[in-house]
């Protein structure tokens, strides 16, 4: 019975190693299969990694070239604004520099006097310009005078000397309205209201039908000052002249200075 008992044992013993065997077997088939599963995600997580340095290398470059851009443009502002600061000095200096001129003759006189008293000086200018707005031609014309003759180192003279041509023009004094633009221009080159100056000397030139010189001003108006607003009627008047092969009649003569 022992023997019996014995063989038994050898015999469930024997089962359940082959059980065991068969199990470890597939355990290591499973981990065989595994493995070659994980050199599989390993090749795979090593081509998109590659993939993935280019286009991210390629960024980085790509910033590090803005960032040098924008470097390279910040210096070029900084030194675009060191220019214009430099321009804009310039610019003071030679407003003080023109302040500093020594002012101009008007009516013969020689010996015009610096601006003692600014308020008086604006006052007057102010009153002589509310009488031209008024049409008060004689006493506007008087005050422009005075103030011509007492400012005129005044910044303002150059307008003063305008208005006493735009009275003239008013007054059909065509004669002294050219006498009077002419002075503007050959004492204030540099004045703002040269353009317009130039343009009423033309007008009036016009009106005592001198229209070869009239003809030249205009054109040297348009070369001179392209951007002024008067230009493009200067460029209208200098056309229309040029369409006048022969002398115009009366008529048409007026139809080109209105």
């Amino acid at each position: 019975m022992l023997l019996v008992e014995v063989r038994q044992l050898k015999s469930q013993y024997g089962e359940r190693m082959a059980v065991l065997e068969e199990l470890t077997k597939q355990n290591l088939e499973v981990a065989n299969r595994m493995n070659q599963a994980m050199a599989v995600l390993e090749r795979q997580l090593a081509k998109q990694s590659e993939s993935l340095e280019r286009p991210v290398s390629s960024m980085s470059t790509r910033v590090e070239n803005v960032s040098n851009d924008f470097r390279n443009l910040r210096a070029a502002v900084e030194a675009i604004n060191t220019r214009l600061s430099r321009v804009q000095q310039d610019v003071e200096d030679i407003k003080s520099h023109l302040m500093t001129l020594p002012p101009p003759s008007f009516e013969g006189d020689e010996t015009a006097s610096a601006v003692a008293d600014p308020s008086s000086a604006s006052t007057l200018f102010d009153a002589a310009l509310g009488d031209f707005h008024r049409g008060n031609y004689e006493l506007s014309k008087v005050q422009f005078k005075d103030y011509l003759r007492d400012y005129g180192r005044s910044l303002r003279a150059v307008e003063a000397q305008y208005y006493l041509g735009a009275i003239a023009y008013s007054e059909q004094d065509y004669l002294g309205a050219t006498r009077n633009f002419d002075l503007v221009l050959e004492r204030y080159q540099v004045a703002s209201i040269t353009p317009d100056a130039q343009y009423k000397k033309a007008m009036s030139l016009m009106k005592l039908n001198r229209l070869d010189e009239a003809g030249a001003e205009l054109q040297s108006l348009v070369e001179r000052f392209p951007n002024s607003t008067v230009t493009p009627n200067a460029e209208a008047q200098l056309e229309e002249l040029r369409g006048f092969n022969q002398k115009p009649s009366p008529t048409r003569q007026s139809s080109l200075t209105n």
